[in-house]
């Protein structure tokens, strides 16, 4: 589209939304807090409840921090583009993504936990030199002896029973060794990088950065709606190129410290992108949900079937690139059939294929047709991408995909062997969704849902596919 310049909008089409953001702050706050009392009630009833607390609180902070960065990513990529046909949809991503100082506030039990060094969360923060390197020297010895029988059984020596507990993953391999904290012999070459002090600092600086690009772009934004000063644009576009580099090396150490680190001897170079494809993923769905919700309250009547036919194309897009991301790891790490990697997709049930899968293979099939071959089918068609009936049953489908994959991911490192039935986790869920909701309603009450200052407004509401 060619460039129309800005355009004037009457008052009922750029109003706040006021007075009537507090019944739904007021109604997220709530439910917030009385999910979390909810789910440390629940857990106090249960086996390892406060193990169990920590790890359902772990998988519904995971999924809302996705949600938030993948708002942030979706206001620096249009800015670095200069995407002219998503200005009017590109305020509620920055309102959701102003939010990060709430979501950061959110993190405090998860680093709480690993503060605490009892290793209830993070098995790492358990360990201290002394007993490492204790285990560190009874593993070599282990391993020279280990090595021994497998070369006497080679030689048509029957292999005594012993060396067969390589067979077992890591943790389940410590069990019968009675470890008292398992695989502590493998972080030794870690413990510069997964120690509690360098954890803490690291994760206020992941924070205090995404915090800070967010609410730049939210001030720069709204500022804007008063001046219509075009210099801002260009500003925000320029700023977009070293941010979104900045945000690229920060989630990808955020998601290592936040999820992979749950399991200090697992590793993979493609966990970053994974977790950031599955944030992209459930942010456009809320994305999608937020306009249409809003449209039905009468806002943003100048999004049209075209913007939500463009959001419905990245949608689909991004459920072929998560798809495309998790076979890449599974395949590359299996393929490989390294012990160090290939046991992280044994525990997931992930090892059908060769006839060994466990309670959480059902999870694996789940994920495979319903956070990728059925919406794919879903989505192909344009149809699909521009009724938004249709478009709103698939992002609330993709919702609950996302969730039950990060669920999928982290959960097993608490019970590997049956699934849990996930009460306190959709709980948890609840209570940070419904806090979240309460904080990115607060920072939008008093601003336009229209960028009304953004110089390519009327190439927005022009906007038309081709």
């Amino acid at each position: 589209m060619a460039h129309n310049g800005p355009i004037q909008l009457s008052e009922s089409e750029t109003r706040p939304l006021g007075d009537r953001a507090w019944p739904v702050y007021s109604l997220g706050f709530l439910l917030g807090l009385g999910g979390l009392l909810l789910a440390v009630l629940v857990a106090f009833f249960l086996p390892d409840g406060g193990r169990r607390f920590a790890f359902a609180y772990l998988v519904s902070y995971s999924f809302v921090l996705a949600i938030t960065l993948g708002c942030l990513f979706f206001v620096l990529i249009t800015h670095l583009f200069r995407a002219g046909w998503s200005v009017l949809v590109r305020r509620p991503a920055e309102a959701i993504a102003a939010n990060m100082p709430v979501v950061a506030v959110l993190s405090a039990p998860i680093l709480l936990f690993a503060l605490l060094g009892d290793g209830q969360l993070y098995p790492w923060a358990h360990w201290d030199m002394e007993s490492a390197q204790a285990a560190h020297a009874e593993a070599a010895a282990e391993a020279e002896a280990v090595a021994m029988e497998i070369s006497a059984a080679q030689q048509g020596v029957e292999l005594p029973a012993s060396t067969r507990r390589m067979e077992l993953n890591p943790y389940d391999q410590a069990a019968v060794d009675g470890e008292v904290v398992p695989g502590m012999h493998y972080v030794m070459g870690k413990r510069a990088w997964l120690n509690i002090p360098f954890f803490g600092l690291r994760w206020i600086f992941y924070m205090v950065v995404l915090s800070g690009i967010a609410i730049w772009y939210w001030r720069t934004s709204v500022k804007q709606d008063v001046t219509a000063d075009a210099a801002l644009t260009r500003k925000m576009e320029i700023f977009a190129a070293p941010a979104i580099v900045i945000y690229g090396v920060v989630i990808t150490f955020l998601s290592f410290d936040l999820i992979m680190s749950l399991d200090p001897l697992w590793y993979s170079t493609v966990f970053g992108v994974y977790y950031f494809s599955g944030g992209m993923l459930a942010a456009l769905s809320v994305m999608i949900l937020t306009l249409i919700g809003l449209q039905k309250w009468g806002w943003l009547t100048h999004v049209t079937t075209e913007h939500f036919h463009d959001l419905g194309k990245l949608l689909f897009a991004f459920v072929f690139f998560w798809g495309y991301i998790a076979f890449s790891q599974y395949m590359l790490l299996w393929y490989a059939s390294l012990p160090d990697t290939a046991y992280w997709f044994e525990m997931r049930g992930a090892s059908t294929v060769v006839g060994r899968g466990n309670a959480w293979t059902v999870i694996v099939l789940a994920l495979l047709f319903g956070h990728l071959l059925i919406p794919f089918a879903g989505l192909l068609s344009r149809h699909a991408k521009r009724n938004r009936a249709v478009l709103a049953f698939w992002c609330v489908w993709l919702l609950v995909f996302c969730w039950l994959d990060l669920y999928w991911v982290i959960m097993p490192m608490f019970e590997h062997r049956t699934i849990p039935v996930p009460v306190v986790e959709l709980l948890c869920l609840v209570g940070i969704v419904g806090i979240t909701l309460a904080g990115a309603v607060r920072t939008a009450a008093g601003h336009s849902l229209v960028p009304s200052g953004d110089p390519r407004l009327g190439e927005s509401v022009a906007f038309h596919n081709i």
